[in-house]
């Protein structure tokens, strides 16, 4: 659900869009991809006061319905790994080593905050009662109408897709969001960093040195505790970090960007082949 699944749905995604199936591109379109899909699926069903069950249903038919499209038009056939030379892996080496540190760090420290009493107790509670963000998280008796707070998480249900993955995988919610969810937004990070170097310097070595730059920027980036640098290696779990607020739209802007001129050279080259230009 973590790794296997987004490839599988971002291939297909890249697939429908006509983007280039490559492998840290279907990754992170995947991840992104399940996000906004879960989104436009969760909300309403909250806002309806439906079931949690009725949710994962839901959501896990549209899963399996993009991995079933992309097995048919076998398009995990275009994923493509470069062949690289010593340089190359030289400098994929320490980009590694430096991503696979702050990963590794991420999934060995548990790192708490007063922030748990809504978004990991939200997550508990919702695999627990089956019920989504139903459970006033300081009194534990049901809420009548969404304030504040509580109507943010709504719109913006990263507690309930935690506790999705926690039921599909049969981990519990808590050790999701702290121990097996940050190492991989940590990687997603670096995959939509990798793809922005690709925007704006060519060959691995420029690439990987790219982002194992911004990797030492964020491990030395500790000047405030509301950094970004912070945010992003200590409270990454909750989903408001650098991740839900730089990176994904970078993202977006890559990948429409990238769509539009992919969309205007189709055009260009079907009105040629109509003999009208």
């Amino acid at each position: 659900m973590l790794i296997v699944v987004p490839v599988f749905v971002g291939n297909a995604l890249c697939d429908i869009l006509w983007a280039n199936g490559t492998l840290p591109r279907s990754f992170c379109l995947g991840h992104i991809g399940m996000w906004a899909i879960f989104q436009i699926v969760t909300v309403p069903l909250i806002l309806c006061r439906a079931s949690f069950l009725v949710d994962v249903c839901l959501y896990s038919a549209i899963l399996a319905g993009l991995i079933g499209y992309g097995i048919r038009k076998k398009a995990y056939r275009k994923l493509k790994i470069p062949k690289l030379g010593w340089k190359e892996w030289l400098a994929a080496a320490v980009m590694i080593v430096a991503t696979g540190y702050i990963m590794v760090q991420a999934f060995r420290l548990q790192l708490t905050n007063a922030d748990d009493s809504r978004f990991v107790v939200n997550a508990v509670d919702t695999v627990r009662t089956n019920r989504m963000l139903l459970t006033d998280v300081n009194t534990g008796k049901e809420i009548g109408a969404w304030t504040g707070d509580l109507y943010k998480d709504v719109i913006s249900p990263w507690s309930v897709y935690a506790a999705y993955l926690a039921k599909m995988t049969g981990i519990p919610a808590a050790s999701m969001m702290h121990t097996y969810l940050p190492p991989i937004l940590l990687l997603l990070m670096c995959g939509v960093f990798w793809m922005i170097a690709g925007e704006l310097v060519e060959g691995v070595v420029y690439r990987a040195g790219f982002v194992s730059l911004i990797v030492w920027i964020y491990i030395f980036g500790y000047y405030s505790i509301y950094s970004v640098e912070t945010f992003t290696l200590t409270r990454l779990w909750q989903g408001k970090a650098v991740l839900a607020a730089q990176n994904r739209q970078n993202g977006r802007r890559y990948y429409s960007g990238g769509l539009r001129s992919r969309y205007r050279r189709w055009g260009r080259r079907r009105y040629n082949l109509l003999g009208q230009g």
